[in-house]
C-alpha cells in the first residue's frame, strides 16, 4: 500500500466518525466515534512513519520528502479530529 493510499482511506474513516460523533444525541456515542477517528490517526501515523524508516535503510535522505508529507497531513488529520468539533464533546465555557 502507498502513502497516498493509506491517507485516502484514512481520511475516509475520520470523516465518517467524526460525522457520526457530530449527528448523535448521545455524549458517550459521541465520545465513542471520536475515539474512533482518533485511533485511526493514530494508526495512520504509525503506519506512515513506518514506510518512512523502510525508505530510510535505502537511502537516509529518501524518506525526506515523504516525512515532510507526513507532517502536513498529520497537522490536518490533527484538525478533522479535534474534540471541540463535536457539539456534545466541547469543552465548557
Amino acid at each position: 500500500m502507498t502513502f497516498e493510499e493509506l491517507t485516502k482511506i484514512t481520511s475516509e474513516r475520520i470523516n465518517n466518525f467524526m460525522a457520526e460523533a457530530v449527528k448523535t444525541d448521545s455524549e458517550g456515542i459521541a465520545a465513542m466515534f471520536h475515539n474512533a477517528a482518533w485511533g485511526v490517526r493514530t494508526l495512520w501515523f504509525e503506519l506512515s512513519l513506518n514506510m518512512v524508516l523502510d525508505l530510510d535503510k535505502k537511502d537516509k535522505w529518501s524518506g525526506y520528502a515523504l516525512k515532510e508529507k507526513i507532517d502536513k497531513q498529520h497537522e490536518e488529520f490533527r484538525h478533522l479530529t479535534d474534540r471541540e468539533r463535536v457539539p456534545l464533546l466541547k469543552s465548557p465555557e
